[in-house]
């Protein structure tokens, strides 16, 4: 069982390349829910206002789709070869990590949005495999703002890119302590996937590791998720920031 994470900067080309590999592979592919998310635009336009609000939307969403793919991958072994997912909660906490440094988040608010990763992490396997599409921030600019040229995506500057690849950089220097198979692909220019499905396919000892894991547990409380909002707990400390009613 192979559970792939795909993660790097905006612009870098995660989507494109989960696509690929996963038509090549054969694996299921599960791609970040960027339309479905109702703080970006928000967010891009008055981060002090919306980064808690949506790092914490995003922390749930990343968490109920990390599982349905490990449920998929689970209980469908004989037709599912292997997933691969378009970022995880694992790296949310680059972004977290970034808002909070840009005093976007508040002391009190990043306590508590740590806290409730580190709890939903400490339940979770690591990736068999994490690829890193390292590009310049540069490369990355010029691609959200010369390529593909969302409207949502106009406020975005040089300099945010270049504190969300250094963020990335540190969270890659974590992840070797962890069981997954960490590889960097350098992406500046957009080639042919045909190395990186060799080398998935030679590193056959990178299987998903689900020891000690209560599947069933977490699985439970993925249908849990559906109908809790977790920004509920949060109502007595940031309703005046948050503005929830």
């Amino acid at each position: 069982m192979n559970l792939i994470i795909v993660e790097g900067n905006i612009g870098a080309g995660k989507t494109t390349l989960c696509k690929a590999l996963g038509k090549v592979l054969n694996y299921e592919v599960f791609l970040e829910p960027v339309k479905k998310n109702p703080y970006l635009e928000l967010f891009y336009k008055e981060p002090k206002l919306y980064a808690t609000k949506m790092q914490l939307f995003l922390l749930r969403k990343r968490f109920s789709v990390y599982l349905a793919a490990l449920k998929l991958l689970t209980t469908n072994k004989e037709k599912v070869k292997g997933v691969i997912l378009d970022r995880s909660i694992f790296t949310d906490y680059v972004f977290a990590i970034n808002s909070y440094k840009n005093d976007d988040i508040s002391d009190i608010e990043f306590e508590y949005y740590n806290k409730l990763r580190i709890q939903m992490i400490a339940q979770l396997p690591p990736p068999s495999i994490l690829l890193y599409v390292d590009v310049s921030p540069e490369t990355c600019y010029k691609r959200i703002h010369e390529v593909r040229c969302r409207e949502c995506e106009k406020p975005i500057t040089l300099e945010y890119l270049q504190s969300l690849d250094k963020n990335y950089k540190d969270f890659l220097e974590g992840m070797k302590d962890s069981t997954a198979t960490c590889i960097t692909l350098d992406r500046n220019n957009f080639g042919e996937i045909n190395e990186i499905v060799s080398e998935i396919k030679m590193l056959k000892d990178c299987k998903l590791n689900v020891t000690g894991c209560n599947l069933k547990h977490l699985f439970e409380d993925e249908e849990k998720l559906k109908h809790i909002d977790v920004t509920e707990d949060l109502k007595d400390v940031f309703c005046n920031k948050l503005k929830i009613n």
